[in-house]
């Protein structure tokens, strides 16, 4: 879909510092974010960066996920640097994929493994020593001034942008002074936090009062995990499950009300665009509840999973792009589901037929019955009074059979991505069977490999003898001792 969808997702280079300060552009659950929230794949703390510089240089493994961990992270950063573009335009395979952040599980993992080395071969130096003392100070210090001078930063970030009207200044002045206060003062804390991370791994590589080196290394690795869980909290989203509970058994009351159906006949759609969100989105304030009960409301969440009702889509879900094409919906953002009524009214739920006869190029569900609906296996009875078409509205994947009356005929695409098949006047039985060929090349290949193994250990057990002892003797030397031994009698 060209190189704009594909760099969606992009890191911006404001979230590199939320890997040493993770509140350096304020909580998302707690409605203080004021730089783009969703989600960041990746994390070091300022720890892991430390030990990294002391990782051999030389060692070849230390080279190899060096080069790993810088190339995944240029790739991460997508539209803000040339390396992802040119990524997608020469590497088979990456224009297939979006959000380069997902490169950052990449650059966390190298980054871990030679945060690993740095900590095997650290050496006791006064130079880190200082140095970790040193940034523990002046991060000390900038938290201090920032805490204390917190109720001064709303004029300044008024003036500011007023001089240099960027999108960042505007989100910062469009917040109520208390809120600004609030994100300065979530930095000081930060920082300070920090500091004092940076002067207990001082303490440590000293190794004063006799620590030994496993007692370092591990106090070390409990800092690291500290860093870790500051960073993973202001990103946790989350609702008692009482009360998710409480809103799934409100949707299947409500589903229940309004109708009963099939599950084998009907899939059930939901029309968001019928139920708007109730309130206004202030960028920086994710209101989780809220939220989370207006999806469970509208019937958004995925159903199939929490309710065991057949729906077609779910919160967030990305539906086939012909099929979403055949049910009229808008296209430029997969996730974004609409379909309207036929009859100009909203609803609330549609009712999508699985199997629906085509006469006359009008649907009917006469003369349908359904004996068994599974994944791979569909038994359809069918009775007409005419020559008619039987559709099933399901994705004609490679690997779909039809069968009508014990005889294989031919599927026939529906709207260019469903199947269909003719069938005659009278009462047909009509069987869709899901058996794709590489499943049956597998299932040979796999049954050879038996048989050869199996042969293979009958062979094995001919031509040697396993005594009580566990010895292999092989059966021609068996017979040799044999001989040897009459011939002493």
């Amino acid at each position: 879909r060209g190189f704009e969808y594909a760099a969606f997702g992009s890191l911006h280079p404001l979230s590199i510092i939320r890997f040493i300060l993770p509140n350096i552009v304020g909580v998302l659950r707690e409605g203080t974010a004021w730089a783009r929230g969703g989600s960041v794949y990746g994390f070091t703390g300022i720890i892991s960066l430390l030990l990294v510089v002391f990782a051999p240089k030389k060692n070849r493994y230390v080279q190899f996920f060096f080069i790993a961990g810088v190339a995944s992270f240029l790739l991460a950063l997508g539209r803000y640097t040339p390396m992802f573009r040119i990524a997608y335009s020469v590497v088979p395979g990456i224009a297939m994929f979006r959000s380069p952040e997902h490169f950052l599980l990449v650059y966390t993992f190298s980054i871990a493994i030679l945060a690993g080395f740095g900590l095997d071969y650290w050496r006791e130096s006064r130079w880190l020593r200082r140095v970790i003392r040193g940034m523990g100070v002046v991060g000390g210090l900038g938290g201090i001034l920032l805490f204390l001078n917190a109720p001064a930063f709303p004029r300044a970030v008024a003036q500011l942008a007023a001089l240099y009207p960027v999108r960042v200044l505007e989100k910062l002045r469009s917040f109520p002074p208390e809120m600004v206060i609030t994100i300065v003062k979530l930095i000081a804390q930060n920082l300070l936090v920090t500091a004092g991370i940076l002067f207990a791994t001082a303490l440590l590589l000293a190794r004063r009062r006799g620590l030994k080196s496993a007692t370092t290394n591990t106090g070390i690795v409990c800092l690291v995990f500290l860093e870790l869980f500051l960073f993973s909290r202001n990103g946790l989203l989350s609702v008692p499950n009482r009360v998710a509970m409480r809103w799934l058994d409100r949707a299947e009351q409500g589903i229940g009300v309004r109708l009963w159906f099939d599950s084998r006949i009907h899939r059930i759609f939901v029309n968001p665009s019928s139920y708007p969100y109730p309130s206004t989105k202030q960028f920086g304030v994710f209101d989780w509840d809220k939220e989370s009960e207006w999806q469970a409301k509208i019937l958004r969440p995925n159903l199939n999973m929490l309710a065991h009702l057949h729906v077609i889509d779910g919160y967030a879900s990305l539906i086939y792009r012909d099929y979403a094409d055949y049910l009229n919906k808008n296209l430029s953002d997969p996730t974004g589901v609409t379909l309207d009524d036929p009859t100009g009214k909203k609803m609330k739920l549609l009712l999508d037929p699985r199997l629906f006869l085509l006469q006359n190029e009008e649907k009917t569900l006469e003369g349908i019955h359904i004996d068994r609906y599974t994944s791979g296996n569909v038994f359809v009875t069918v009775t007409t009074g005419i020559a008619t078409r039987l559709v099933f509205v399901d994705v004609n994947y490679p690997g779909w059979e039809v069968f009508v009356d014990g005889e294989k005929v031919p599927l026939v695409p529906f709207e260019e991505v469903f199947k269909s098949v003719e069938v005659a006047k009278g009462t047909h039985r009509v069987v869709f069977r899901f058996l794709p060929v590489s499943v049956r090349v597998g299932a040979a290949l796999t049954l050879a490999g038996l048989g050869i193994c199996v042969l293979l250990g009958f062979w094995a057990i001919r031509r040697s003898d396993v005594p009580k002892g566990g010895a292999m003797i092989s059966s021609k030397g068996k017979r040799r001792g044999e001989k040897r031994l009459k011939s002493l009698i």
